[in-house]
């Protein structure tokens, strides 16, 4: 099972595309990942009966699930690795891409921000996101280190004031994508996933304000980038250029 779809009402259309509503989708990487598609419309291209391509309006949620532990990832119960809401969404799966234009919000358990226009680019094996740009950032980038709070003591969002948001975000691995893989359908029970490394770019007006305690440093500049884990004790600590 590679994925499975539903949706309220199923109208086909003479050129090959179906107009639904309220659509769900759940599409399922080959080592466990999953991403889950929803919204109040949508419309789709479905040839051998798989969603292909196509695209979301109204109320657009995408979200991206991690396998944690020795277990398959649970929708209903896991939180997701990362939450893309938006006004409308275009996908195609062929691709690998997501394209949001217009407001978009981003959201995980380690960072938040809001911006216009989104593209999403996963790997050619489909198991990670390749990349992801935010045309323009309308809001300050926050970074929650889970496991900086959790040895302070602090809650997760006591981290001070969040880097300010620059005109352009982007994120990435920083090693090449995987070659495409044409290998069986993911186990029952996939492994853990070991740390995901990003890269981080913020591209004109940067500024960067961290808070810990009564210290305050404060980078600003044209671009800054940075390397990290979600995962690493050391998440926080960025290296800017």
């Amino acid at each position: 099972l590679r994925q499975r779809y539903a949706a309220d009402r199923m109208d086909p259309r003479p050129d090959g595309w179906v107009d639904m509503v309220e659509p769900r989708a759940v599409v399922f990487g080959r080592t466990g990942q999953v991403t889950t598609l929803e919204g109040a419309f949508g419309t789709a291209r479905l040839p051998e009966r798989e969603i292909e391509s196509g695209s979301l309006r109204e109320d657009v949620r995408i979200r991206f699930f991690r396998p944690e532990g020795d277990g398959p990832v649970s929708i209903e119960q896991d939180e997701p690795r990362l939450v893309i809401e938006a006004d409308a969404a275009d996908f195609d799966g062929a691709e690998g891409r997501i394209r949001c234009d217009g407001p978009v919000s981003v959201s995980s358990p380690e960072l938040e921000f809001a911006g216009v226009n989104l593209l999403v680019l996963m790997q050619p094996d489909g198991r990670e996101i390749e990349q992801l740009v935010v045309e323009r950032a309308t809001s300050p980038l926050r970074l929650r280190p889970k496991a900086r709070a959790a040895r302070s003591g602090d809650p997760p969002n006591a981290s001070g004031p969040p880097p300010t948001a620059a005109d352009s975000t982007t994120a990435e691995p920083p090693e090449p994508a995987a070659q495409p893989s044409r290998g069986p359908a993911p186990p029952s029970t996939p492994a853990t996933s070991p740390p995901q490394f990003m890269r981080l770019v913020l591209d004109g007006g940067v500024e960067v304000l961290r808070v810990e305690g009564d210290r305050r440093l404060t980078i600003e500049g044209d671009r800054l980038a940075a390397v990290f884990a979600m995962e690493s004790e050391a998440f926080g600590s960025l290296a800017a250029a």
